[in-house]
């Protein structure tokens, strides 16, 4: 038996993933921990990311050759509009859908407006991505200009969430379990992107096309396990295992908060239709927003180029 799992383990197809600490930190250890990666022959090894920056330079320099992040990483570094520059051409795509409406404006306690943030400071992952681009859209949408405010880089969702939290920042656009954190602690939840953009993409699964090409079965295995876990992880008896894996594998997570990102993540998911599926129209508005904000300023053609559903159709044999 010994040999037999040692033969099994060698077999496996070791996938490097990055990935933003929150809603998909559980599904990538629970797939781990209980074996649904392991089911379809793949060996999965997760590792935090502290901002988009990283990640997708790293994804490029194929230190990882999947990630979960933001769409609109995806287009700007395709079109030439990424925040750094990058060696060589980028090819990458999004191959599923992880979260098109949990992201709010999340407001210090004396912000009760969009607004009141005209002299403030608003922290973003980056200046020119896709989460960024949101809060400009929504800030104009209030009457506020560039320059009516100030933008602060800091990172991931967590980076925000500490920039709010020590006063840096008075805004920032944060998922909604890593926002009811900070409600908790009388910060706003002043306005749902959803409110304003009933379609939006905004997180996906991405990976480089030079990869995907090459591991198509390995790509689509992966997309197959990662529904399985996810599956599990929406199955009400599975509750106290989920917020127990999210506590362990997420920096500062108490069970409380992890009580609230599984109902908030739950939900979520519930209401997007199948698991993994990316809203196509979401897409269409996160490109119109970068060909808005982008710079340099450029036609970002079809919205079709930054995504390709044969893998997710493969994996649910559509």
């Amino acid at each position: 038996m010994m040999l037999v799992t040692s033969i099994a383990a060698q077999a496996q197809t070791k996938i490097e993933v990055s990935y933003f600490p929150g809603p998909t930190t559980a599904q990538l250890y629970a797939g781990i921990e209980k074996g649904y990666f392991a089911k379809e022959g793949i060996a999965v090894n997760p590792d935090p990311t502290n901002g988009s920056v990283a990640q997708i330079t790293a994804i490029l320099d194929d230190k990882y050759q999947i990630g979960f992040g933001g769409l609109d990483d995806v287009i700007g570094y395709d079109v030439g509009q990424g925040e750094v520059p990058v060696k060589g051409k980028p090819d990458l795509f999004a191959f599923m859908g992880t979260d098109t409406g949990s992201l709010y404006v999340t407001t210090a306690p004396e912000v009760k407006t969009i607004e009141a943030l005209r002299g403030k400071t608003v922290a973003v992952d980056a200046k020119l991505t896709g989460f960024a681009f949101v809060l400009y859209h929504i800030a104009a949408l209030h009457g506020l200009k560039p320059g009516d405010y100030n933008v602060l880089s800091v990172g991931s969702s967590q980076k925000r969430f500490e920039a709010l939290s020590q006063g840096q920042a008075q805004a920032a656009m944060l998922f909604k379990p890593v926002a009811d954190q900070l409600a908790a602690k009388g910060f706003n939840e002043t306005l749902a992107v959803s409110s304003v953009m009933p379609h939006y993409q905004a997180a996906v699964a991405l990976a480089r096309r030079s990869w995907a090409t090459t591991h198509r079965a390995d790509l689509v295995r992966f997309i197959r396990a990662y529904i399985a876990v996810t599956r599990w992880f929406l199955d009400p008896n599975n509750k106290g295992a989920v917020i127990g894996i999210m506590v362990a594998h997420t920096p500062g997570m108490t069970p409380q908060a992890a009580a609230g990102s599984y109902a908030v993540a739950a939900s979520a998911a519930s209401a997007t239709g199948p698991i993994g599926v990316i809203d196509t129209k979401g897409v269409t508005a996160a490109v119109k927003l970068r060909q808005e904000y982008g710079e340099p300023k450029k036609k970002m053609g079809d919205p079709k180029q930054f995504y390709d559903l044969s893998y997710y159709k493969a994996a649910t044999k559509q």
